[in-house]
């Protein structure tokens, strides 16, 4: 019987490529990779994962937590992930993934030739020099509903930089910052985009450095939305100064 999907947990380094060729066939649905927290896979890794992804392959969803296949590791599977022509979700927490890897995937999704609704980036190391990169994405890709940027230490120039393509996307619905570094600057620059963005439903910005002046600066954005529905700020140092009398 044909398998449609696999999970593998614990992958080192040397089981990597045994497990992509074992799965190199094109009925293959959904394939989770999780690494081993002893190992890491790095680019020889994800050459073997490599593999398992193959032209004309009906693969659609690709769950590669705790890796940790660096930039080079990503880049690599960015390249083969250009035929997976099926592929609606990519996750790749905990990769150790910087600005170089995700320059790689931004190149994989600006096209839309990949049909890509939910790309998770979870504790990753993307930061204010990566955050272009996600800008760029947000501003040309047409098909990621969903992108999770949780624990990427996110600051206030990058969140702006993220901001420029927010500003401009017409199908992100959820948007998840939590555990980032956004501060007054990187709020009043969220609030500029989300007051033209007309599709975003959720943003999630709780655990991050705001205090009550950079939740005013972003109401002033949210006054001029119609779309978002559910706003999340728990876990800031937002506290409400003393009322006059």
């Amino acid at each position: 019987p044909r398998v449609a999907g696999l999970k593998v947990r614990n992958l080192s380094a040397e089981e990597a490529g045994t497990v992509g060729r074992a799965t190199s066939t094109p009925w293959l649905r959904y394939l989770v990779l999780e690494g081993a927290s002893s190992s890491q896979l790095g680019v020889a890794g994800a050459q073997a994962l490599a593999l398992a992804v193959q032209p004309g392959m009906q693969l659609e969803r690709l769950d590669c937590p705790r890796c940790y296949m660096l930039d080079e590791g990503v880049a690599v599977l960015a390249s083969v992930l250009a035929g997976a022509k099926q592929l609606r979700e990519l996750a790749l927490a905990s990769n150790t993934v910087r600005q170089e890897g995700m320059a790689a995937l931004r190149e994989l999704l600006e096209p839309g030739t990949v049909p890509l609704e939910s790309l998770d980036m979870r504790y990753n190391e993307i930061g204010a020099v990566g955050a272009p990169e996600v800008g760029k994405l947000l501003l040309l890709n047409k098909t990621i509903t969903n992108l999770d940027l949780r624990f990427n230490g996110i600051d206030n120039h990058g969140i702006i930089a993220l901001a420029e393509g927010l500003a401009e996307n017409a199908s992100l619905l959820h948007l998840n910052l939590t555990g980032n570094l956004c501060q007054i600057a990187g709020a009043e620059r969220l609030g500029e985009a989300i007051a033209k963005n007309c599709t975003l439903r959720t943003l999630e910005l709780d655990s991050n450095r705001l205090t009550l002046k950079g939740v005013v600066a972003l109401s002033q954005g949210l006054m001029k939305n119609q779309g978002i529905r559910k706003l999340t700020l728990g876990g800031n140092a937002v506290k409400a100064g003393p009322r006059s009398s």
